[in-house]
């Protein structure tokens, strides 16, 4: 035979709205904990005892099921099967069963109607088992329930302290004519109450039904002690026949099988549990006798994770355990039972509880922090924030233009909303997060607009970079007043405000005359269809050594072409420049030319181009800086030179921190305190170098680090290279390093690849003054830094 219990309700095996032949489920009747202290079980063939029936009532068969109660030897005992909450119009309305009863210890069945608002029942029909004790034979029950406002049928089988006697019904069917209604739809569980909760807050550890019957068929249970059962476990078919037995019905055991000398395994499930929290733990007792027990966690969605596995030799003792079970929105237990030798192996399971489990009462969905509109330009990234509360827990999804987010590693949902890294045109649109429970649900929406035509300076340099041919400056963001007085400018033009942010030239020593600081765009296309666009841009001049500033073109066959030129003092203001430009293909440069003194700082904002451009080439590309030409993002920083003037590889490593800065090399975070670019001596006595290694002389650059105060020993910095894709075996890193003080700690060079990572050069402690150098063998690495 195969047997179950039945558990909390559901909605399987309908013939009628409320007729059920058990062959799917328990069709919305469940075991009314409050008044038995035995469980209804579904049951397939003959029983051990073999007093059930041999086949059920439905289909005539050993394959059919139909429900069960089994006489116990410890002592007498019923169970009640309860109904859903109904209304009838029928003063004639019937219910139908089928009923067996076989054995000489079966007291009877009991049908009983509880009316709404009452704690009693009251017998509408009843059968004696005394008197039917030995018919072994389906038998047809007519149960006149009549009109009623509100009520639950309850169906009461009792039997005798002895193992000769069990009881077993089938094929509730009620009248048409009694014109039925559920009080609750099948998407609710039915209280006691009554009342009609959401399926989903039955079994949450939370009592949402006023009497607390959503919560007592769970996975929470004693085995018997409060009156509840088995509390809804179920026995799982296993192809080695064990199945865990209600012991007493105080516990659950499993023993080994007396036929074979396979022991197999037995596997008894809870019902499935929704929404617990972080801390949520379960504790159980258990007991092994030449057996394993393994508690598995059983996710909604089929993941098992293992919790324990327990053995024991000739152990009869009860042991009481505890797991963490974590937040999961919808999860059951599993006990797998293994005894280990003959029918003298025995595992065995009792009290089971859970503790910090319980998320509280439900809660709508509230949205805590909204997306907002984004302007910006190409190959940045974007976040746009959303995040809600409720309970449960709501789920977040979002949408760009009402459809599915696209399959693109840059769309990244984070716990604070989604992240689109360096964007470009193709993804402009509105984006919608919409956060939904059972409960409710609340969305909010933003446009995102990535536009190349424009630039502020308020997000960064739009891809303005500093040239990287043979300038002997650089352009910065600043806002409020430069660094030198009576030149530069005191506010932005965008805002007018000393918080608005431009770029500028800053010509103090030791910037000579002569000297020029070149920023350039990226490749762009016009968008009209004569190629045509304009260039709007302001700027400030004022000091009284400026110098000139001029607006560059270079077109695709790198012909380079002035634009437009302003030398000299333009006064304490911002003025507007516009040119003309009509190119398939083009970039801009602005050179800024230093006069002969401080006093001649220069300033840009607010670029704008009317009609629109667009980038040249496609997301993800690279785009050669004097030529345009697009080149895969492989081929970049792979020591091989893609573009004319090795623009693929400048910013890749290489690097004698003069004139493309860091050359890609970036501070890592997290780590203590950060590396310093840095030109002549340091600023403590006695340690760090006077000169640079590569000019040997104090206007050459290098990179250092500060040990003086609030440095503390131990404090760790990083300095991290970009990802290189693939190198050969004979490739070496060669650096110079200066080491000189007292206090010196630690310098090492490890390596990050796909294999893990290594330390492969490394110095402690004062070195011989002045520079040294290293020659680092890296050998053949893929996807390294």
């Amino acid at each position: 035979s195969m047997e179950a219990v039945v558990s909390t309700q559901s909605t399987g095996g309908l013939i009628g709205d409320l007729d059920c032949d058990f062959e799917f489920g328990n069709c919305g009747y469940s075991q009314a904990f409050y008044t038995d202290n035995l469980d209804w079980k579904l049951l397939q063939g003959q029983d051990s005892s073999y007093t059930a029936p041999d086949n059920d009532h439905s289909t005539e068969s050993s394959l059919g099921h139909y429900l069960y109660l089994e006489s116990n030897s410890k002592r007498s005992a019923k169970a009640v099967l309860e109904g859903p909450w109904i209304s009838t119009d029928a003063p004639d309305c019937t219910l139908i069963f089928y009923y067996h009863m076989n054995g000489k210890n079966i007291k009877g069945i009991n049908v009983n109607v509880r009316e709404v608002g009452t704690n009693t029942t009251s017998t509408i029909w009843s059968v004696d088992g005394s008197a039917n004790a030995t018919l072994n034979n389906w038998q047809k029950a007519l149960v006149n329930v009549g009109q009623r406002s509100l009520f639950r049928i309850e169906i009461e089988g009792s039997v005798k302290r002895n193992y000769d006697g069990d009881v077993a019904i089938d094929d509730l069917e009620w009248n048409p004519r009694c014109k039925a209604t559920k009080l609750c739809s099948d998407e609710q569980f039915s209280c006691r109450d009554p009342k009609c909760i959401p399926s989903f807050l039955n079994c949450n550890f939370y009592n949402d039904c006023d009497s607390g019957s959503d919560e007592h068929y769970c996975a929470p249970c004693d085995f018997g002690n409060t009156g509840h059962g088995v509390c809804g476990w179920v026995n799982v078919p296993t192809d080695s026949g064990l199945y865990w037995s209600h012991e007493d019905a105080f516990f659950m055991k499993v023993n080994g099988a007396p036929w074979t000398y396979y022991y197999g395994d037995a596997i008894l499930e809870s019902p499935y549990m929704h929404y617990s929290n972080a801390s949520c733990q379960m504790q159980h007792k258990y007991q092994n006798y030449q057996g394993t027990l393994t508690v598995n966690l059983v996710l909604g969605n089929g993941t098992v994770i293992l919790l324990n596995k327990y053995y024991s030799a000739y152990d009869t003792d009860w042991h009481i355990v505890t797991h963490d079970i974590g937040a999961h929105d919808l999860f059951k237990i599993q006990f797998v039972g293994a005894p280990t030798y003959l029918y003298w192996g025995m595992t065995a399971v009792d009290d089971v509880s859970f503790t910090n489990c319980d998320i509280g009462p439900e809660a709508p969905v509230t949205l805590t922090s909204y997306p907002t509109d984004a302007n910006v330009p190409p190959y940045v990234d974007v976040m746009f924030n959303c995040t809600a509360t409720g309970n449960p827990p709501p789920s977040i999804e979002w949408r760009q233009n009402n459809r599915m987010l696209p399959n693109d590693p840059r769309f990244k949902v984070t716990d604070q909303g989604l992240l689109i890294q360096n964007v470009d045109v193709t993804d402009n649109g509105v984006y919608t997060c919409r956060a939904r429970s059972q409960v409710s649900q609340e969305s909010a929406s933003a446009s995102l607009n990535v536009d190349a035509s424009s630039c502020d300076f308020e997000a960064g340099t739009c891809n303005w970079l500093d040239w990287t041919g043979n300038d002997d400056f650089n352009w910065t963001i600043g806002s409020g007043p430069t660094a030198s007085g009576n030149t530069g400018p005191p506010n932005d033009h965008t805002y007018g405000t000393g918080a608005g942010h431009y770029i500028y030239t800053e010509t103090s020593p030791p910037v000579q005359k002569g000297h020029q600081a070149i920023i350039e765009s990226m490749w762009y296309n016009p968008i009209s269809r004569g190629m045509f666009t304009k260039f709007n841009f302001w700027y400030h001049m004022y000091g009284a050594t400026t110098g000139s500033l001029e607006l560059a073109m270079v077109d695709q066959n790198t012909n380079k072409t002035s634009l437009w030129k302003v030398s000299g003092n333009q006064g304490d203001q911002w003025l507007q420049g516009e040119v003309n430009i009509q190119a398939s293909a083009f970039k801009l440069q602005f050179i800024s030319t230093a006069g002969n003194g401080r006093l001649g700082d220069m300033a840009l904002d607010d670029f704008q181009f009317s009609p629109k451009v667009m980038p040249s080439c496609r997301h993800g590309e690279f785009t050669c800086e004097n030529n345009g030409k697009c080149i895969t993002p492989s081929s970049v920083c792979d020591f091989n030179n893609d573009c004319p003037l090795k623009s693929d590889e400048v910013r890749c490593g290489t690097c004698d921190f003069e004139r493309w800065v860091t050359c890609g090399w970036n501070q890592v975070d997290g780590d203590d305190f950060d590396w310093i670019r840095q030109r002549g001596d340091t600023a403590s006595y006695g340690t760090g170098p006077g000169v640079d290694a590569t000019t040997g002389t104090d206007s050459g650059h290098y990179m250092y680090v500060e040990a003086s105060y609030p440095r503390v020993k131990g404090d760790v910095t990083k300095l991290r290279s970009p990802t290189f894709p693939m190198s050969g075996y004979g490739c070496q890193l060669q650096i110079a390093y200066h080491m000189r003080g007292y206090h010196i700690g630690t310098l090492a060079v490890e390596v990050q690849a796909e294999g893990g990572s290594e330390v492969m050069f490394s110095r402690t402690g004062e070195q011989p003054d002045g520079w040294q150098r290293a020659n680092i063998t890296l050998g053949g690495l893929s996807n390294f830094n």
